[in-house]
Parts: C-alpha cells; structure tokens; sequence
C-alpha cells in the first residue's frame, strides 16, 4: 500500500485525541486557558455529564474580533514566540492546540470582549469549519459552549463511562483547580444544580474548608520549606485521618495540575510508619521552581512534567512533609483530656457504656479519644528520634501492653507493634543487603489468578522472589508459591500467604520497587512478630525496649499504629490530687 499525506480533517481528529480524552480534558484545558487570561471569576456547566454541553464563562482579558478566528487554529498561540521561550514558560496553555483539538471533535460557540473592543464577537464552529461570525453584546471576558462531544467520532463516544462517572471525573478536577487557585472565584453548575461556589478570597484553608470539609480544614497540618530552588506549600493530614485511595493527594508544579509518579512517591515515603498499609493521605501541595528546571512540554495533555534533577525533588518535598509530621505530630497521650469524665463501675467490676475497639483494625479513621484526664494543662510529649526515652519494664498487662518507667512517669507500650516495628527494620536492611534468608514449603501452595492480571504480576516477580519468597507461574491462571522468608512462624503461615495473595491481586505500581519491599517486609514483619496475649518475662521485655530504642522511626509500625503511649508524673499526681 502507497503512503499518502492524510486528509487535514482526519488528521485533526487523531491529533484531537492525544489532547481531548474525555469532557473532563475539555474542561482542563478551557478552564487553564481562562486562568493565563488572568480571570478572577470562573463558571463552569455541564450537562449529562459533559456530552451535551460544556460551558465556561470567565471574566479574563478576552480576545479580540481579529484574533478569534485564529483562536481556533492548529499551533496559533499568544503564550510563545520562539523555541527559548519553553524554558521560561509560566502560562498554563502554549502548544495552541487546545480550542483546535475541541472544535475537531463537537459543535462549539465561541464569545469574547476584550477590554479594548467596543463590542464582543461571537463565532460557531463545526468539524473545525467557521460557520457564523456575529458582532453581540456583552461584558469583558470569554464565554465557549461546546456541545455533543465526539458526534463525529462515535466510538470515542461509546467508550465513554457513564454520566455520573464523567461528572464526578470533572468534580475532582475543579476541586483541584479551587485549591490551587484560591484566589480564583470558581463555580460549577451540574445539570443546573451548584455542586461547586468557592470565595475566591486567596485565602487556601478557607477554600479547602469550603470543598473539602469544614471539620478536616481544623485539622490540616501546614507545610512550607525552602531551599533556594524549591518551595514547598500548602496543607497535609495528620496521621489520623487518612483515606483509602490516592484520589486526595492533590498537588501542582508552579500553580500547574500535574500527575507526577515522582512527588506522589515522595509524599507516600514521607508517611512511611505513619500510615497504615493501603492508607493515604489527603495533600494541597504547590513546588515551585523556576521553569528552567521542570519540562512541561512531556505531553500534549500538559499534565506530565519532567525534572532536571529528580533525586533533588524527590529528596526535597520528602524531608519537607516527613519533617513537618515528626515536629507537628506528637505521640498521643491518651490521658489528655478536653473535660473530666468518669466511667462508673457495674457491679461485675467492668466500666459501663465502654466499647472495646481492636489495635488491629486495619482501617484506621479519625476518632474521638477518650477523656481521663484531670489537667487542664494539654501535656502531649513529643517523641523525635532523638529523645526516645531510656525505658525499664516493669510488667504486663493482659499479656499485651508492657508497662515501663521512664524519668518523667508512666509509659504503655503495645508489644505486637514494638517487635513489628522492630523486625521491619531489620528485614528491611536485610532486603537491602539481599540476606534474607528463605525456607521452602513442604508442599508448594497454588494460588490461582484472573488472566487479566499475568502481565502484571509478571512485573513483580522479581521483586517478589528477592524477597525471601519463591514463586513461579505456571500458566496465565496460575502461580506456586514455593518458598516463604525464614523468619515466618509456621502457625502463622496461613495468614502470611494470604498477604501475599492480597498483594498479587492489589494495584501496586509495578515500578515502584519501594513500595513493593515495603509492603513485602511489613506483612513478614507482621507475621514474624509476637502477638497480643503472648506471655513474656521481664528480661524478654526489656530487650524489647533497647532494640525498640535503636529504630530509626520507633514510634509507630509499619502498619502507622503508635507503639508507644505516655503518662508523665504531673498528669498521675493530678489523677490522684496530690501536690506537683
């Protein structure tokens, strides 16, 4: 077959999709072209989930009768005029593709003034042809309807997700542009009805409490750091309050929505021991760089971005957030107390209306503490690595807590969590050196899998197999698991192979190696360790302790429960009402 030049309208339409996806990808690049407009107001509807309509109404500094023809035009843009000016760019928009993509693939109507017009102009667009130019009337700034999205491409219309699923796709993405642009005033109208109002006052925390949640903004934790080529700001979560997807780690590059494998890497390895497995936290973070050292042009989509030196960044916003969490984040003291509440005795000796709650509950969420506290003095003792108090244990409580004394009082400690956090550490290191020692299984186990997920555990064998742990596939339905890390108690196997199960079947990045041995040496870690109810003596307790103290985080378990809980001498001498 002869090669030919395409048809310039076939060719549009493939260059449409690389660019425009989905309504939400309309909505993006409409919505950034308003911001490099320097608009403080934008609305933005949608009905049936973008199908139908699409539009964005802004206040920005418009465009002219001359120039709006041309704004529909391959490669035509005001944000660059020489290949030099990538390296300098701080506009969202640049390629000039955007409003050219969209006319390609729906019926668009475009309206603007510009402060210098008399009055506005109007042109209707389809199949990328100008079939009406009109003089109208109306203020400064821009306003674009796009209507039947894909009409002339229908089996991009038919892999479309359903209305709910596009709206909610386009809900997240105003979210994103609210916080990162708090000084924009931002509204979204969804099949009529206000899902979306924000202030637009600059103020960042009073447009998370607006679309996020009011009580979750009281909360929020602030980060800012500098270091000549990187600040880092905005707001993260405590440990407390995590969620159970990715969906709400929010981040810009220079006020620029990105998706970046690299800063979502470092956000995660900064609440390492913090959170739990499979937890994540909420983030509105902004990096700013000079545009020198970040390339923007990776993607049509403008929503991939590359560092000049991503060990400096990773580096950067890691120990930026990981230290704000250490210094913001004291180990709860669970006497501390906002009033005085006392449990009365039933008859049987137990307190009445308590609820008992398991250590192990993977799904750690926000909860109240209980108040026992008779000091009004709030006094959390903030643990760093660096004053891990000297500890002597001195007994056990229903063969789970150890009870230590310390110089300043009283502390609890949570023995499964200590010995986990303990043999995590260790395991770790081993991983690194490659000694983890390995024992086969007297029969291998099979573990059967959809044939969806061969290639992607094909990506993770490696990383499984220099883990301690032997493992084959058999064919695209099956794999044998052959060998598990010495370490693994034999009564505690069954549990062991069910993580690792678990992890086969989850949606681990498959690159992330980090992430892979993390995970791998927490569920050994776990299973190595000893349990809640298990008897030990005083000397066992007390190794316990120094080999706690040399942790390097030994505040928390690789799973982010606390291991530790504290009770000063000025807190019991209150309990007891006897003079500090």
């Amino acid at each position: 077959m002869k090669i030919k030049v395409l048809d310039p309208l076939i060719a549009s339409k493939i260059a449409a999709g690389e660019v425009i996806e989905r309504p939400s990808s309309v909505i993006k690049e409409l919505v950034e072209n308003s911001i490099d407009a320097n608009s403080k107001t934008i609305e933005i509807e949608i009905i049936n989930g973008g199908m139908d309509l699409i539009k964005i109404t802004d206040d920005g500094n418009g465009i002219s009768k001359e120039d709006l023809p041309l704004a529909i035009e391959r490669h035509a843009t005001s944000k660059i005029t020489n290949i030099d000016d990538l390296t300098r760019l701080t506009s969202m928009g640049f390629r000039g593709e955007a409003l050219a993509s969209i006319a390609a693939v729906s019926q668009m109507e475009l309206s603007s003034k510009s402060p210098q017009s008399i009055a506005g102009s109007n042109i209707q667009v389809e199949n990328s042809m100008i079939l009406n130019e009109n003089p109208i009337s109306m203020v400064n700034g821009t306003s674009i309807m796009v209507s039947n999205l894909f009409y002339n491409l229908p089996a991009r219309k038919k892999f479309m997700s359903t209305q709910k699923s596009e709206s909610n796709r386009i809900v997240r993405l105003i979210n994103h542009f609210c916080v990162t642009h708090p000084e924009i005033k931002f509204k979204l109208l969804i099949d009529e009805k206000q899902k979306i109002n924000t202030h637009g006052d600059g103020e960042l925390i009073h447009t998370i409490a607006k679309i996020l949640n009011q009580n979750l903004a009281s909360e929020l934790i602030s980060v800012s750091n500098y270091d000549g080529d990187f600040k880092i700001s905005g707001y993260i979560t405590p440990p407390h309050i995590s969620r159970t997807n990715r969906s709400n780690i929010l981040y810009s590059v220079n006020k620029r929505i990105v998706k970046d494998k690299l800063i979502t890497m470092a956000l995660e390895q900064a609440y390492r021991g913090f959170l739990t497995i499979g937890k994540f936290p909420i983030t509105v973070l902004n990096l700013n760089t000079s545009p020198s050292k970040v390339d923007i042009n990776v993607h049509p989509r403008k929503d991939e971005v590359r560092f000049m030196n991503e060990n400096e960044v990773f580096s950067f916003i890691q120990r930026s957030v990981r230290e704000t969490l250490i210094q913001k984040h004291p180990v709860p003291n669970t006497f501390n107390a906002v009033h005085n509440t006392a449990y009365p005795l039933t008859s049987s000796g137990t307190k009445s209306n308590f609820r008992e709650e398991s250590i192990y509950n993977n799904r750690i969420e926000t909860r109240e503490q209980t108040s026992f506290n008779f000091n009004t003095n709030n006094e959390n003792t903030l643990f760093t690595n660096n004053n891990f108090p000297i500890l002597r244990a001195i007994g056990q409580i229903d063969n789970t807590y150890i009870i230590a004394e310390g110089e300043d009082g009283m502390y609890i400690l949570d023995q499964h969590a200590c010995h986990e956090k303990i043999n995590y550490e260790k395991i770790i290191q081993s991983i690194g050196s490659n000694m983890l020692d390995m024992q086969l299984l007297m029969e291998p186990y099979l573990i059967d899998i959809s044939s969806l997920k061969t290639r992607f555990l094909m990506n993770k064998l490696d990383s499984l197999n220099t883990n301690g742990i032997s493992i084959d596939l058999l064919d695209d339905q099956t794999i044998m698991l052959k060998g598990v890390p010495a370490t693994i108690i034999n009564t505690k196997l069954n549990d062991f192979i069910k993580d690792i199960e678990t992890f086969i079947e989850s949606e681990l990045d498959i690159n992330d190696a980090l992430g892979t041995m993390n995970t791998i040496a927490a569920s050994i870690a776990c299973h190595s360790s000893i349990r809640a109810g298990d008897t030990i003596d005083l000397k066992e307790m007390n190794l316990l302790l120094r080999d706690l103290e040399n942790c390097n985080e030994p505040f928390h378990c690789p799973h982010g429960r606390p291991t530790i809980q504290n009770i000063s001498i000025n807190q019991l001498n209150h309990m007891f009402i006897r003079p500090n």
